[in-house]
């Protein structure tokens, strides 16, 4: 039986280019939030200040990042790190609407 082992190559130009500026950019100015010698941000997953219902994931050390969107309906909660409805949100964010 013949295995056949298919790679893919990923470049820089195959992500999103918002999300690809933020991770390189946002957290430069913000403590503990970037890698000191590139000023990326760390690996992890951050609000889009743009959007509320789609966030950005960075890796590779911040290099690299990618847009993701919420079903509809949700917004991203930043607290908890996942989509959630816009009335668990707190009552200050941006983006919380109460229950009708």
């Amino acid at each position: 039986m013949k295995l056949l082992f298919l790679a893919a190559f990923v470049s820089a130009q195959d992500h999103d280019s918002e999300a690809m500026a933020f991770c390189n950019n946002y957290c430069q100015d913000k403590v503990d939030m970037h890698y000191p010698d590139t000023g990326y941000c760390l690996n992890g997953t951050y609000f889009n200040p743009k959007d509320c219902t789609s966030y950005f994931r960075c890796w590779d050390r911040g290099l690299t990042g990618d847009k993701l969107f919420c079903p509809p309906g949700l917004v991203w909660n930043d607290e908890y790190k996942i989509c959630d409805w816009p009335y668990n949100l707190q009552t200050h964010e941006e983006c919380y609407e109460p229950l009708k």
